[in-house]
C-alpha cells in the first residue's frame, strides 16, 4: 500500500509558511499483526473496541469493549481468554497492564479500577 502526499506552500493570513516545494512520497507497507473485532455481544466479539494494552509476559492483549461494558483478554492469536469488569464497568475507555495488575478507566463513572490480574478481583477504585 503506497501513500503519496504532496506538500505545497500554505498561507495562514499572518505569515507565509513553506511546507515544501517538491513532491514528497511516503511509501509504507502496513500489515496487521492481529485483526480482531467481529461485531457483537458474545465473548470474542466487540461493539466498540477502544483501549488496548499488551501483556508481554503472558502474551495476551487486553481490549476495552466500550459498548459492552467489559475488557476482553485475547491470546496472541486473537482467541478469547477471559473478560474483566462485567457488571462493574459501564463504558471502559482505557486499559493498562502493569506487573500483576490491570488498570481500567471507565468514562461513564469517571473511575479508575485496579484489578488483580490473576484473580480478576477489584483491588481499588478511585473516583466515581
Amino acid at each position: 500500500m503506497a501513500i503519496r502526499r504532496k506538500f505545497k506552500k500554505v498561507e495562514d493570513g499572518m505569515a507565509r509558511l513553506d511546507l515544501g516545494v517538491k513532491e514528497v512520497d511516503y511509501v509504507s507497507k502496513l500489515e496487521p499483526i492481529l485483526s480482531v473485532c467481529p461485531r457483537g455481544v458474545k465473548q470474542g466479539q466487540f461493539e466498540c473496541a477502544l483501549g488496548l494494552a499488551l501483556d508481554e509476559k503472558q502474551k495476551q492483549v487486553y481490549v476495552c469493549d466500550h459498548d459492552n461494558g467489559r475488557v476482553q483478554v485475547l491470546d496472541k492469536g486473537g482467541e478469547f481468554v477471559r473478560e474483566i469488569g462485567v457488571g462493574e464497568l459501564i463504558r471502559p475507555w482505557g486499559v493498562a497492564v502493569r506487573d500483576e495488575f490491570v488498570l481500567v478507566t471507565d468514562i461513564y463513572h469517571c473511575l479508575l479500577v485496579k484489578y488483580c490480574k490473576q484473580k480478576l478481583v477489584v483491588v481499588n477504585k478511585v473516583g466515581g
